[in-house]
């Protein structure tokens, strides 16, 4: 039995499919609403805690750019929120390489693209670790763009 993943958001209940092993990791709570799951279900049929792990998290860590747009759309979504480990959204898509998301992701003024993790590494140094070139051109490209951060 194939198990058929997908992300529920808005009125209409707009679909798109997502990473196999994800499950369903957001539901419908009425007009208008997102919240996460209390638990993932994963493609051989257990089940996973979604942990502190937000939906914008969840988009960038399985690379679902329009989810991501949607998300970042909704004024109830903190850009800047940290999950257990201390990363933010834009950590898990520098880390990645995801340079899209990365780019979408500095588009809201109010976000802190300098949030160190529970390790100490920030969007830049992780991007710098893991050789992601392009992301680290978009990070100092904002970093020049505001240069009243640290």
């Amino acid at each position: 039995m194939k198990h058929v993943s997908r992300w529920t958001a808005g009125d209409g209940g707009a679909y798109s499919p997502s990473h196999r092993g994800a499950g369903q990791v957001l539901k419908k709570t009425g007009r208008d609403r997102l919240t996460p799951s209390t638990a993932v279900r994963l493609q051989d049929g257990r089940t996973a805690p979604l942990r502190t792990l937000t939906p914008l998290s969840l988009a960038v860590k399985y690379g679902r750019d329009e989810v991501v747009k949607l998300l970042l759309g909704r004024e109830e979504v903190n850009s800047n929120m940290q999950h257990n480990g201390g990363q933010t959204p834009l950590s898990r898509a520098a880390e990645n390489g995801r340079d899209g998301e990365v780019e979408q992701l500095l588009g809201p003024e109010d976000v802190n693209f300098n949030t160190p993790d529970n390790y100490i590494q920030t969007p830049f140094s992780l991007a710098l670790q893991m050789r992601h070139p392009e992301v680290m051109r978009l990070l100092q490209a904002h970093r020049s763009s505001n240069p009243n951060t640290t």
